[in-house]
């Protein structure tokens, strides 16, 4: 009877001390489970959001704004009309202006030498005036047909530190065709302004690069006072892109 009883004890030990066994190993697994983990990366939110890469890193991003001409007077204005003349061979005869801003970024933990930007307008517009918060602009002009050219943008902007950014700020307009006929010369079309900027610098690792995507500008069909309606929302920027 002793014998069984010690058994019975033993068991009854063991049974009720399980649920709090159980309890304590599902509690140190919780803690496992549930603490604090931290995970590291990068998450670009904005131009100014700093550097914080882990190594060398260039972004660049696109802006065009406008339209910056009544499309009526021809006469300038300061703020953005989403109405634009559309090119005739009656009187007056007027371009139309935009604003084009090219950014740049030193993304990574180093800095960045021998920036440098480039871009190439579609030849149907043409830089009026320009200024940068840093380096030298160059505009390169290629004729074409009646006063069209093809406009090259050279942007040295020399050294980025980590985190530091820049931006160029062009005003554009379009241009005259053979005929005389300022673009665009037609309604219920899209313009395409350039096909994209591209930067490039010099790292500890090597050289960087990244490209934006392509501007354009649709069109309505015109009326019969030879003046279409934007579609395109302006200002409209290109997503920032970053070198692989």
């Amino acid at each position: 009877m002793r014998h069984r009883s010690r058994r019975l004890v033993k068991k009854v030990l063991i049974i009720g001390f399980l649920p709090v066994l159980i309890l304590a190993a599902l509690g140190n697994t919780y803690a496992l489970l549930f603490q604090t983990l931290e995970i590291h990366g990068v998450v670009h939110t904005g131009f100014w959001g700093g550097g914080g890469v882990e190594g060398p890193c260039v972004g660049i991003q696109k802006t065009l704004d406008g339209a910056f001409t009544n499309a009526t007077t021809g006469e300038d204005l300061s703020e953005r009309t989403d109405l634009i003349h559309i090119g005739n061979a009656n009187p007056p005869y007027f371009p139309t202006k935009f604003k084009l801003t090219i950014c740049v970024h030193n993304c990574g933990n180093e800095t960045l030498t021998g920036v440098v930007v480039t871009d190439r307008l579609e030849n149907q517009f043409g830089v009026i005036n320009w200024s940068a918060n840093t380096g030298d602009v160059t505009i390169l002009s290629f004729p074409g047909p009646g006063n069209y050219s093809n406009e090259y943008i050279v942007w040295e902007v020399g050294a980025l530190q980590d985190g530091e950014g820049a931006c160029l700020e062009m005003w554009i307009q379009t241009l005259q065709n053979p005929a005389g006929w300022y673009a665009p010369t037609s309604g219920g079309t899209t313009y395409i302004i350039n096909q994209g900027a591209s930067v490039f610098a010099t790292s500890s690792s090597g050289d960087l690069w990244a490209n934006t995507g392509s501007l354009s500008i649709s069109l309505s069909p015109e009326g019969d006072n030879h003046i279409a309606t934007i579609l395109t929302q302006l200002p409209y920027s290109t997503p920032w892109e970053y070198s692989p």
